[in-house]
Order: C-alpha cells, then structure tokens, then sequence
C-alpha cells in the first residue's frame, strides 16, 4: 500500500485516469534523421560510456577507422558519425571501443525502428499508471536507489539534478488527485508520466541504465515549468505536495540548464517535438 499517496488520493487518480480515452504515440510528424543526427551530437554517448573499453579504435592516414591498428578489419562508415562525435567531446582518451559505439548506435536503430509501429493503447497504459501510483514508494525508491548509484561514475551535479525526476514524479501524481488541475494541464502531466513510465522513449533506460532519464526529466522539468505558470500555482502550494527537499525547488533553473547541456539544443528541440506528439486524445 502507498504511503506517500493516500487512498483517497489513488481513489481520485484512478478516476481521473478515466476521463483519458486514449492514449496514443502518434509518428507522422516526426523526422527520424533528425532525432538519430541530435542524439549522436549530444554528450549521451561520452556520459554513458563509463569505463567499458575492449575492442578499440584507430584511425589511419587515410581517414578511415579500422579495428586494433588492423586495417584489414575496416569499420563501417555507417558508425563514422557517432564516433566523431564521441571524440569531440572525449578529450581525455584517444582510443575508443568499437563494441560500445555498436550499442548505442543500436540503442538510435531500436528507437526509430520501434517508433515507426509502436502504439501505446490507452487502457494498457493507464493501467501502468495506477500500477505506479499504487506502489509509489516503491517506484520512488528503486528509481532514487538507481540514480545514487551512478554517484563517482557521472559528475556530482549531474546526478543531482537526476534526483529530481523521482519527487517530480510523486508531485505529478499528488497534483493530478487535488481536483484543481484544467484539463489542459492535467493532459500535459498524463502525457509525462506516460513518457516516463514507457519503455519506448528517447533513451531507453532498459539499455543505457539510469543516466537514460535524462530525456524523462527534461520533458518533466518542462511540464512543471509550464504548470506553474498556466495554474498560477503558489510556491507555498507546490511545498505542501512536494515529498523532496523545498530548496531542490528553488534550483529548478539550474537543473534543468545542467540537464539541456548534456542533451544539447538539437535533441532538446527533437524532445520538445516528440513530446507534443504524445499528447492523449480527451
């Protein structure tokens, strides 16, 4: 049984979840070679290659990437992209691993792949919902566990603003059984807890670990941000639902540049986009 929501707040989400009939990903809009190019120009793939280095790279005097200073064994150009990249912003190695560039890349191919048949069904999805909602401590738990854990592996303020997403997710959920959220807003934060809940996002978690939250705090901060402003909503109001620290609050400014930084302005503006396309039909 939750604690931090009470059963008549899970009462009232349950029935708000109700007046959602549908819950669809819709793809037309989205351009798939603009999410791949803004995910591999982002910093996500130096963040999430910690210290996993077997099967390296050399480049040669003709430009071309080979493996182990092999140049019978030619990688294909289909990864040069990601890899020149990766060295960009990898200022402190000079060799990289061709199995890890291989993985996200993949992570990139799963995604667009999925995206083009994925549909989420309102009912399975709301289901997850009240799912999440009724073990709320749990989920708040694992999901703080998880983060601290990348503590020495990411840098400190990084994984700090990481452990935002955690009480953000509480106050979404305390916010939606408060019988004062317009229908619009309760739309925008339904659509956020379903991106932060599905399997299918920008960063797939599943694959990349913690650190994948990244893209399900930027779009969070984003729909708190908007909250705020829209409901007109006191910052006094937000204490008394807020399970964190008050002062994580009065940081959200800096969590949220801190957390655009490592996705970039591309993959932020790619973000924006495949959010919008979430939105649930009323």
């Amino acid at each position: 049984m939750a604690t931090m929501l009470t059963p008549e707040e899970l009462k009232i989400l349950k029935k708000e979840l109700t007046k959602v009939n549908n819950i669809d990903l819709r793809t037309e809009d989205i351009d798939y070679n603009q999410v791949r190019e803004a995910l591999i120009e982002s910093q996500l793939s130096v963040l999430i290659n910690n210290d996993h280095k077997k099967l390296l790279i050399s480049e040669n005097d003709d430009g071309n990437y080979y493996e182990k200073d092999d140049t019978s064994k030619k990688i294909d150009e289909k990864y040069y992209p990601l890899i020149n990249s990766y060295r960009t912003f990898n200022t402190s190695e000079d060799v990289l691993d061709i199995n890890f560039i291989k993985k996200i890349y993949n992570v990139f191919e799963n995604f667009l792949n999925k995206l083009l048949t994925f549909k989420r069904k309102g009912k399975a999805t709301k289901k997850k919902l009240m799912s999440v909602a009724n073990n709320i401590d749990e989920f708040y738990t694992k999901l703080r566990v998880g983060i601290m854990a990348l503590d020495g592996k990411y840098d400190k303020q990084l994984v700090e603003s990481l452990l935002f997403l955690p009480d953000l997710i509480v106050y979404f959920f305390r916010y939606l059984a408060s019988n004062n959220v317009s229908i619009i807003s309760k739309t925008k934060i339904i659509t956020a807890l379903v991106y932060i809940i599905s399997p299918m996002d920008i960063i797939p978690e599943a694959i990349v670990g913690h650190i994948g939250y990244l893209d399900d705090l930027y779009i969070a901060i984003n729909v708190f941000k908007d909250l705020l402003f829209t409901e007109n909503i006191d910052k006094e109001d937000v204490y008394k639902l807020w399970p964190g620290r008050n002062s994580s609050i009065d940081n959200i400014d800096k969590i949220f540049d801190t957390v655009s930084t490592v996705l970039g302005k591309r993959l932020s503006k790619v973000l924006d986009l495949f959010f919008a396309s979430l939105t649930p039909t009323k």
